[in-house]
């Protein structure tokens, strides 16, 4: 029951490896729900179609379109626009070189 709520709210930094990670594990358990086994040859469309379970990809990808349309609306001069926005004045050192043996 936590698990989801604890996905969302960190889902702007989850990658597309986390994404895969996510969805196998969700079919993982919705094939246990449903009690099939992965010999049963049931594709996972319609697992989920059977139980009436949107995928939790799709839960993630419309909590980042709310975000986006939520940062979209608030004003231009406040912080996140302006980190959004920045690009350093100029180069940055590499820091000293690496010394031969």
């Amino acid at each position: 029951m936590l698990v989801l709520p604890t996905l969302l709210y960190r889902c702007n930094i989850i990658t597309e490896q986390d994404k895969c990670r996510i969805t196998s594990a969700e079919m993982e358990l919705t094939r246990r729900m449903a009690k099939y086994t992965w010999q049963d040859y049931k594709i996972s469309d319609v697992i989920l179609s059977e139980l009436k379970i949107n995928p939790v990809a799709k839960k993630i990808q419309n909590c980042r379109n709310k975000w986006i349309q939520q940062f979209q609306h608030t004003d231009r001069d406040r912080l996140p626009h302006l980190i959004m926005k920045y690009q350093p004045c100029e180069k940055q050192s590499q820091g000293q070189p690496l010394k031969r043996l």
